[in-house]
């Protein structure tokens, strides 16, 4: 009898050898599945995030350009306010859109939850197609550098006077861009893409 259990030791501890083996391959499936799960939500709530940036800088360049046409006092300072709102907003836009409660935030009416759920579904604002001037072409490159938008860049144009690669490149440099109208691009990013798009104009550094 001895010898029969002694036999079957072996196959007892292969056995559970393999049985342990298929339950950490388990474990780690999980793990990844999960990781790879994190990673894909992390990615989509900072693009949410990004779309807010947009929007608040959307909404900062039509108060800047009804203060150019000298529309009244109240539409310019609605506009900035509700820039400021969603700027400092913790969560995505379209979450708080989706719950019904974007009139519950503070600076957000009718007519500007309106022009949030206008922007969410087709990425843009008509009210702001037709209030913007037409930016320089040169100028309206800079919307493809890291982080920018147009209406970052016809506010960097037309409010600050930004108006040449210099200009940017000073501005970029001092951190008031991260500070003042809250990019959240990489500092580096942008200066290499100022300064490849200088070489393709082949403007002087």
């Amino acid at each position: 009898m001895k010898n029969l259990v002694n036999k079957h030791i072996p196959s007892l501890a292969i056995l559970t050898l393999i049985s342990f083996s298929a339950h950490v391959q388990r474990v780690k499936d999980t793990g990844r599945r999960q990781m790879t799960e994190h990673a894909f939500h992390g990615y989509e709530e900072s693009m949410s995030m990004d779309t807010n940036q947009c929007l608040a800088n959307l909404f900062l360049a039509m108060g800047e350009l009804l203060a150019m046409q000298g529309a009244n006092p109240h539409r310019v300072r609605a506009y900035r306010r509700a820039a400021e709102t969603i700027f400092n907003l913790p969560v995505p836009i379209h979450t708080i859109a989706q719950r019904g409660e974007l009139q519950a935030l503070p600076s957000i009416g009718k007519d500007l939850a309106a022009k949030i759920q206008e922007f969410l579904t087709t990425g843009t604002i008509q009210a702001y197609e037709k209030l913007k001037t037409p930016l320089p072409p040169q100028v309206r490159e800079w919307a493809k550098l890291p982080g920018f938008s147009e209406p970052l860049v016809h506010d960097l144009f037309y409010r600050l006077g930004i108006t040449t690669l210099d200009d940017l490149e000073r501005l970029v440099r001092s951190h008031l861009l991260r500070t003042r109208l809250r990019h959240s691009g990489s500092t580096q990013e942008v200066l290499e893409a100022i300064q490849a798009l200088r070489h393709r104009h082949h403007q002087p550094i």
